[in-house]
């Protein structure tokens, strides 16, 4: 793997999404991945995730992964339209 460069990370990721997205961190967690409830960075380090649903849902779950790949085909936007399922 590449090494990090957090604040080259930062810098992308204020470029394409804006100040209105923040860390809302002094120290930026680098996700890489989500599984059940638990989130991993970079390094392999689990987080507990109490801010994603992962209580409901998790991260990774067979079903919503299947559901959502399933909608992402027909349409990808947010709810600011009025969709007919």
């Amino acid at each position: 793997m590449p090494k990090l460069s957090l604040e080259k990370e930062l810098l992308r990721r204020q470029t394409f999404l804006g100040p209105s997205l923040s860390t809302h961190y002094n120290q930026p967690l680098v996700i890489e991945q989500g599984k059940g409830t638990f989130l991993f960075d970079y390094r392999g380090q689990a987080f507990l995730d109490c801010v994603n649903n992962p209580a409901s849902l998790g991260h990774s779950h067979p079903h919503v992964v299947k559901a959502a790949s399933e909608q992402l085909i027909k349409l990808n936007t947010n709810t600011r339209y009025v969709y007919p399922e």
